[in-house]
């Protein structure tokens, strides 16, 4: 069935944690922070697909100053996999040596994804 983005979740939901206004400020307040942190730096901004495709979208409006996207996906080894494998189905294209990397996940619940792709970043520079 395909998403309608569009439509009302009144009945779907039991309750509506933040608003879409509170959701607006909170994206423009990081994006602030974000442009005031990394001011002549050129961060690049991947996120993880395909979830915090939208989030980052509207994020990357919210920053001010240059900065570079890109997107990965990954995927752990096995359905419930704990060892913390993780196998990019797409990476980046662009070198992470001496870079100023942001990355931009949907949901975080383990932290176990967000973990690996930082250590498989950090170990190329």
């Amino acid at each position: 069935m395909p998403l309608n983005f569009g439509a009302t979740l009144e009945g779907d939901v039991a309750k509506v944690l933040h608003s879409p206004e509170e959701l607006r400020k909170a994206c423009q307040t990081l994006g602030a922070a974000i442009s005031t942190d990394y001011e002549g730096k050129l961060p690049l901004v991947v996120g993880v697909l395909s979830g915090a495709a939208v989030f980052m979208s509207d994020l990357v409006r919210c920053i001010t100053i240059p900065c570079e996207l890109e997107f990965i996906a990954v995927s752990s080894y096995g359905k419930r996999s704990v060892s913390g494998d993780l196998h990019f189905k797409k990476d980046v294209s662009v070198d992470l040596k001496g870079r100023h990397v942001l990355i931009v996940e949907d949901i975080v619940d383990t932290g176990r994804t967000l973990k690996a792709v930082r250590e498989a970043f950090s170990d190329r520079g």
